[in-house]
């Protein structure tokens, strides 16, 4: 869970979601909605608002995780 929470951590940082973050923040504390609730609604739209000035980021990050899943083994996971 800790190596899924980094993983995700880094590629939330590096994929450029403050917006998502940023905007999920309030919802969640005017509307009582939880934190992943109110990013799951947003997240779409907010990636396709981004997508086009980080494009080439976003395939980084997409060809790391590829990369990355192939060199995990059950064993790492125990």
């Amino acid at each position: 869970m800790s190596l899924g929470s980094l993983m995700a951590g880094l590629a939330l940082n590096n994929a450029g979601t403050s917006l998502v973050q940023a905007m999920a923040y309030p919802i969640g504390g005017e509307f009582h909605v939880s934190h992943g609730k109110s990013l799951t609604g947003l997240i779409l739209s907010c990636f396709s608002y981004i997508m086009p000035a980080r494009q080439e980021k976003f395939i980084r990050v997409a060809d790391h995780g590829r990369k990355g899943r192939r060199s995990f083994t059950k064993r790492s996971f125990a």
